[in-house]
């Protein structure tokens, strides 16, 4: 429904990346056939085009000139930089970075203290699956 909504705007086409040129802009086709590097609005963090591809992005043209398309923006979501692939990812915080998710939590705080909580936690390991402390409390 909302593609149809966008279509129907004169002068906005619904179009999709298909590449990047070699100064980093996308590269995008619409239905009417182009294939040219477009320019790209103010984004505020633009992705990297190159793993866009293939995703719909709305485009305009500057001054009615199909020479000249304009990315407004993406109708997919790109891929995020933790989706990538990675050999490390580092994420750090100066006092505490906390992940949640319904009813789950991971505390990471900076005086080493690391909170786990969850109405069900499952700890499995394939090999030896070890628990050391200066003291280990259960219950």
């Amino acid at each position: 429904m909302f593609q149809q909504q966008v279509t129907e705007i004169p002068g906005v086409l619904i179009g999709r990346v298909t590449g990047v040129d070699d100064e980093g802009l996308p590269i995008v086709s619409t239905a009417k056939g182009e294939r040219v590097a477009a320019g790209v609005v103010w984004m505020r963090e633009a992705p990297r085009w190159a793993d866009c591809v293939g995703l719909r992005v709305v485009v305009a043209h500057l001054e009615e000139d199909e020479s000249r398309p304009l990315v407004l923006g993406l109708l997919d979501a790109p891929p995020s930089a933790a989706a990538r692939m990675s050999e490390t990812l580092k994420l750090e915080s100066r006092r505490e970075l906390v992940i949640e998710c319904g009813k789950s939590k991971i505390a990471l705080r900076a005086d080493g203290r690391i909170e786990i909580r969850g109405g069900h936690l499952i700890s499995r390991s394939s090999g030896p699956n070890k628990i050391k402390g200066g003291t280990v409390h259960i219950n």
